[in-house]
């Protein structure tokens, strides 16, 4: 019978320890890690932990899902009336199911999370622990540096007036296009574009490009440079630069960050994201995010902002090219493209070894049922908008008309798809691409993905059967009525209910 355990740690006043309970009497083994540990039998509900690769449980397009369950100890006899006062938040939990005759140490891990909270109202009885997977540690700002607001006069640096203390400095991941740098010298004409180093910039005044008269490498040097009027000069290691004269309209700027063009795709910034939070870099699964640049090696961007969080920032990147982020039971962050099932299951499931109800729930680019006939994806999206008042009178036509659109556009469409079905669906989607050829290879993948009908299983299956199936890979699934000769699906969502020895899969195919 399989044994499920929990390792937690909280900090009791004096300092952190390690508690464990598991669901029947379990001790490890004198050469186990740990060793010779005894596993309280109090688990009355082992592990509720549900998942998703997107919120709401769409498929290709969304925010990323932060995993989230609860753990529920005994506590009748009172011996854990001290864990009330314990502070468990943010700290690790694991809970593993151990087989007859198996390591502690090699066990299955099920899940791998921080405690949220400790629910204690029915303390007489029992303590309930809320979980979250790693992927809450994401949910904090991104940016962290604010300006000083020191630079109240020539000659005081790049830290911004008195009312830009405390702001938040801005910064740049990839490539983005006629943003609004910020004004940290005013009486210099000093602005910054982002907080980390850039490869170029090249600026606008009124949206007529400025000459660039070379780069500085500190803020005094860049500050002493004498400047051409019509001319500007960066410091690209800071994210500044300065105008050789005050300005006619609105600066902007075209920024590029990253020191080559493979460090500017989807997974790489992602990547520079993680590390800038402070994920170590042995916390990412490496091989995951060099097959995810391999599959979508185009440009993305983004200019961040204020207290946005890593969480939504690298869901907006990821949206870009369809893509996830989850945490593996071993708490590395792992990525990759939504692509539809593989020919390549992990496992085969069929009607025999489902348990409960089988439901088919609604899908498609909406979670309506209906395909989508039309995929628009917009690409080079601008910080600023501007119309002809905003604009020199030396501007191209050209160029006006470029800066007068938010986005550009490319499609993908199958009329067929809307002669059959008359409320079929038109998706659009907001990135951060490049280029009108990567923009349009997206829109086409995406009409491939939604434009057929598809179909979401919801099963439910002993947890022997769904060991080693994680989020985003492939299985069989055969029904006798539905699908006699097998179809094949990708799992986007996993409720573990080990209190019942039982897996919930969303498949999606």
């Amino acid at each position: 019978m399989t044994i499920y355990t929990v390792e937690l740690q909280a900090h009791d006043g004096s300092g952190v320890v390690s508690l464990y309970a598991a669901s029947d009497r379990y001790n490890t083994g004198p050469t186990d890690t740990p060793a010779d540990k005894h596993f309280s039998p109090r688990l009355k509900v082992s592990a509720s932990f549900e998942r998703a690769l997107f919120q709401g449980g769409g498929a290709g397009q969304g925010t990323p899902e932060i995993g989230f369950g609860e753990i529920v100890v005994i506590n009748a006899d009172g011996m854990l009336d001290a864990w009330a006062d314990y502070a468990f938040d943010g700290r690790p939990c694991v809970v593993k199911a151990v087989e007859p005759g198996g390591a502690y140490a090699t066990a299955t891990v099920l899940v791998r999370g921080r405690i949220e909270s400790v629910d204690v109202t029915d303390v007489f009885r029992t303590i309930r622990l809320r979980l979250y997977d790693p992927l809450i540690d994401l949910d904090r700002p991104l940016l962290t540096t604010a300006y000083a607001g020191t630079t109240n006069a020539a000659g005081q640096g790049a830290e911004g007036t008195s009312d830009l203390a405390a702001t938040l400095k801005p910064r740049v991941y990839g490539v983005v296009w006629n943003i609004a740098p910020t004004n940290v010298n005013p009486f210099e004409l000093i602005y910054q574009v982002s907080d980390r180093p850039v490869a170029s910039v090249i600026a606008y005044d009124g949206g007529l490009a400025l000459t660039n008269s070379g780069d500085s490498a500190t803020v005094a040097a860049l500050t002493a440079a004498t400047i051409p009027a019509g001319s500007y000069r960066t410091c690209l290691a800071l994210g500044l630069i300065r105008l050789g004269g005050s300005p006619a309209r609105a600066v902007t700027a075209d920024v590029v960050a990253g020191a080559a063009p493979t460090n500017r795709s989807t997974a790489r910034i992602v990547q520079a994201m993680l590390g800038d939070t402070g994920v170590p870099a042995d916390s990412i699964d490496a091989a995951s995010f060099d097959a995810l640049h391999a599959a979508a090696p185009a440009i993305n961007g983004i200019r961040v902002q204020g207290d946005v969080t890593v969480m939504t920032a690298i869901g907006q990147v990821l949206r870009g090219v369809g893509a996830w982020i989850i945490t593996t039971a071993q708490g590395l962050y792992q990525v990759g493209r939504f692509t539809g099932p593989t020919t390549m299951p992990v496992a085969s499931l069929a009607n025999w070894q489902l348990r409960g109800d089988v439901e088919r729930l609604a899908t498609g680019s909406d979670d309506t049922g209906i395909p989508t006939w039309r995929v628009v994806v917009r690409y080079k999206p601008l910080g600023v908008v501007q119309g002809e008042g905003d604009l020199v009178g030396a501007v191209s036509a050209a160029r006006r008309a470029a800066n007068a659109q938010a986005w550009r556009e490319a499609a993908a469409e199958n009329p067929a798809t809307q002669a059959r079905w008359l409320t079929a669906r038109v998706l659009t989607v907001e990135t951060g691409l490049a280029n009108l050829v990567e923009a349009q290879a997206e829109a086409n993948r995406l009409l491939a993905l939604f434009g057929p009908k598809r179909a979401l299983w919801r099963i439910r299956v002993d947890s022997r059967f769904a060991i080693g199936v994680e989020l985003g890979e492939t299985v069989c699934l055969t029904l006798p009525r539905h699908l006699p000769t097998g179809g094949l699906f990708v799992v986007t969502g996993r409720v573990d209910d080990a209190s019942a020895n039982r897996v919930q899969l969303d498949l999606w195919g």
